[in-house]
């Protein structure tokens, strides 16, 4: 998606959630990715979706548009993330997404190989399986309530969340005049 808008010559700026709320301000639409759109107009998405949403909506008051084909429009209805989500590896929390570290303490203050004196004193993740008090929780997708998303842009054109039902009606409709 980032491609082909840059290449339509919209500026655009694409950056690691944790920096979010540094660059908020600059903010002027924000544009995200849906797996479903639930029938009471809630937006299955990305671990992180809701954040992003969130922070947007409460800091630039800028407009968050959800992009998803009508397949993707869901009959199902719920609000939370514990009701249907995935479980990712819970080391890919520590690792990354591209497995690209082997320590999970990498980064930590005084843990690595530099010598520093020790300021992190929270639980060693390596053996973080070991810890019967720690337990790495990795959900998948997030659930971004429908009153953070100004519109849903489809193969059909700009659809409010409400939206949703109506379409499932239609072609269901269509299903069955076939």
């Amino acid at each position: 998606m980032l491609a082909r808008l840059t290449k339509a010559g919209i500026p655009c700026e694409y950056t690691h959630i944790d920096a979010l709320p540094s660059l908020v301000h600059k903010v002027s639409l924000a544009v995200v990715g849906a797996h479903a759109l639930l029938n009471n107009g809630y937006v299955l998405a990305r671990i992180g979706t809701a954040q992003v949403a969130n922070i947007v909506a409460s800091v630039s008051h800028a407009p968050t548009l959800v992009c998803a084909e009508t397949y993707k429009f869901w009959e199902r209805a719920h609000s939370d993330a514990f009701e249907y989500n995935e479980l990712g590896d819970p080391d890919d929390i520590w690792r990354g997404p591209r497995g690209v570290s082997s320590d999970p303490n990498e980064g930590l203050p005084g843990l690595g190989p530099t010598g520093l004196p020790t300021f992190y004193t929270g639980p060693n993740l390596l053996d973080w399986r070991s810890n019967p008090k720690l337990r790495l929780l990795h959900l998948m997708y997030d659930v971004l309530p429908p009153e953070l998303v100004s519109a849903v842009v489809t193969e059909k054109g700009t659809l409010p969340t409400t939206s949703v039902p109506v379409v499932l009606r239609v072609k269901q409709a269509a299903s069955y005049s076939l």
